[in-house]
């Protein structure tokens, strides 16, 4: 039996790096480190001793990471770096070496963008690009000593080889930490499957990095379905995710057949395409067994910038799937961005104007972030569309730019009458928009240049 200590570090206080999208979040915004969380359970299925600690949730130091790991004494640290934090990852991996002898391994989607650099760090005994539960365990297994190891991607067989996630939650993590704007407190989530069936949108960072290649790949509905109810018979939850990329209109369809006619009650949320996968059938049946939420990208207001950016729908389905979603009664977090191919200011501002039109329940606006892996980064990167700092930097608005049309959108979205009658509706969700409207008027007063995150 080995010891390890997964841990999720603090960059800076606010700031998110487990999720889809790295940034500081505007409405206290926390997600659970899912894929430490599956990793926890595997090692310790295998009867590894372990530890997750969620230093960003738990608003821990680094001082206090290595005192926990002074105590602990583990024979591997797995760490989940981040870009923007990645300095601070190192001197975290350093320091626990030094006081405790254990093997580093680092993991996460960064671990997939210029490994071959971050090697030169040579206090890091193992990288893992890509899903790296059963890659961990054949380390602290001894079965795999390469320094650079390259994970395929997770078959449905090893995905439902893997513990429930939810049971290492209730574990190792405090439920309370965790809070998304959409969604209703406390909530817990999970995967029932990995792999964004479409996949192909130029800047999405996990299909380009711990999800690159293969196809949707999904657990045996019975075992979700088992773990949902123990879940909700286990853990004081009122709402649980399903965190699948995107969870595709017949998987969907699945899930709320087998809620419905096991009788569970619960809110469920997830992600969805507005490519009418989901059809007004389908969309009823998933509110009937408890859907609440579903959070969609709809980014631009323009079909053209829809099409250069390979979003596979247009401004009309967008449109249409809003319309089926409203008439079912289930709530959209609608998703946009400014600054992709072919942005200028008055497709930024066509976006606004309809976005205000759309019949949702909450909304973001974001500048895309330009990761390495994507199409988006080489498109930048190729035309010399990229400032010092990294950011996009278009010939027709710079980065500040678009971090202020952000703004503007958010005001102008969440200040409009249309959407705070809808909202005097919805009696459930009053104290939901009061927490994330402190939370909003904070980031608008003192914010000056970071930008929101895509998934708050």
């Amino acid at each position: 039996m080995m010891k390890a200590l997964l841990i999720n570090p603090q960059y800076e206080k606010g700031y998110i790096h487990s999720a889809r999208w790295d940034s500081i979040t505007i409405s206290g915004t926390h997600w659970y480190p899912i894929f430490l969380g599956y990793c926890t359970g595997l090692l310790e299925k295998y009867n590894h001793e372990c530890r997750l600690v969620d230093a960003e949730a738990e608003n821990k130091t680094d001082a206090q990471l290595i005192g926990m790991a002074e105590q602990f004494k583990p024979d591997f640290t797995v760490i989940y770096i981040s870009q923007r934090g990645f300095s601070d990852n190192i001197s975290l991996a350093e320091q626990i070496k030094e006081k405790t002898g254990s093997k580093i391994i680092f993991v996460g989607p960064w671990c997939s963008m210029e490994p071959e650099k971050l090697l030169e760090n040579k206090v890091i005994d193992y990288l893992i690009s890509g899903e790296f539960e059963f890659e961990t365990l054949n380390i602290i297994n001894g079965k795999n000593n390469s320094r650079h190891i390259q994970a395929a991607r997770l078959t449905s067989e090893q995905l439902n080889e893997l513990p429930w996630v939810t049971k290492v939650y209730a574990k190792h993590l405090n439920l309370k930490n965790y809070k998304v704007s959409s969604l209703w407190h406390p909530f817990v989530d999970m995967f029932t499957g990995r792999k964004c069936y479409w996949g192909r949108c130029i800047f999405c960072l996990w299909p380009f990095t711990i999800l690159k290649g293969g196809s949707y790949t999904v657990r045996n509905i019975d075992d979700v379905l088992d773990e949902i109810e123990w879940a909700v018979k286990n853990l004081p939850i009122k709402e649980i995710f399903m965190q699948d990329d995107t969870l595709s209109g017949e998987r969907a369809e699945l899930l709320a057949d087998g809620i419905l006619k096991r009788g569970i009650k619960i809110a469920w949320s997830s992600y969805a395409r507005g490519d009418l996968t989901h059809t007004p059938e389908i969309l009823k049946k998933m509110k009937q067994s408890g859907c609440h939420c579903l959070h969609v990208g709809f980014e631009s207001g323009n079909d053209e910038l829809l099409k250069r950016m390979n979003k596979g729908v247009t401004t009309k389905t967008l449109e249409t799937f809003t319309e089926w979603a409203n008439k079912a009664g289930i709530d959209i977090h609608a998703d946009f961005m400014i600054g992709l191919p072919g942005e200028t200011e008055e497709t930024a501002r066509n976006t606004i104007n309809w976005a205000k039109k759309l019949k949702v329940a909450t909304y973001q606006f974001a500048p895309p972030k330009p990761y390495m892996c994507t199409p988006y980064y080489t498109w930048l990167k190729d035309n010399g569309y990229l400032d010092k700092e990294g950011n996009p930097s278009l010939p027709s608005m710079n980065y500040q730019r678009m971090v202020d049309l952000c703004k503007k959108a958010l005001t102008e979205c969440y200040f409009n009458p249309a959407f705070i009658r809808r909202m005097m509706f919805k009696p459930r969700e009053v104290l939901r928009i009061v927490r994330s409207a402190f939370y909003f008027a904070r980031y608008m007063l003192f914010k000056k240049s970071d930008l929101p995150n895509e998934e708050d």
